[in-house]
């Protein structure tokens, strides 16, 4: 089991995938359909994964929600770490979607 935060822009996203053991691994995808293919075919029926609503967030969750536990729609009005974190990158924002979700401390949306 993976707990997985999804950076999601326009036309591509950036995940880290936090594993049971603590380890993490970062990967960025172009927003298509081929790389959501490739990403669906990289996680587990138990995983569980965190995205920000956006604009695109619906469509992202219809496409993956097969592939994966849980999907976690996040609030960004709600989730400050974000919203004020002083270093926001892609990786940053993904990791702590990732370990809030692991943690389950996210206010959700869906």
């Amino acid at each position: 089991m993976a707990f997985i935060g999804v950076d999601l822009h326009t036309s591509s996203f950036t995940i880290c995938r936090l594993h049971d053991d603590g380890t993490e691994g970062f990967e960025t995808f172009t927003l298509s359909a081929s790389a959501l293919q490739v990403f669906c075919q990289s996680l587990d029926a138990d995983d569980e994964i965190a995205v920000e609503s956006t604009g695109n967030t619906a469509w992202f969750c219809d496409e993956i929600r097969a592939c994966v536990g849980r999907v976690v729609v996040v609030n960004p009005r709600q989730f400050q770490v974000i919203r004020k974190s002083v270093k926001k990158t892609d990786r940053n924002d993904a990791r702590a979607l990732a370990f809030f979700l692991s943690k389950d401390m996210l206010g959700f949306v869906a």
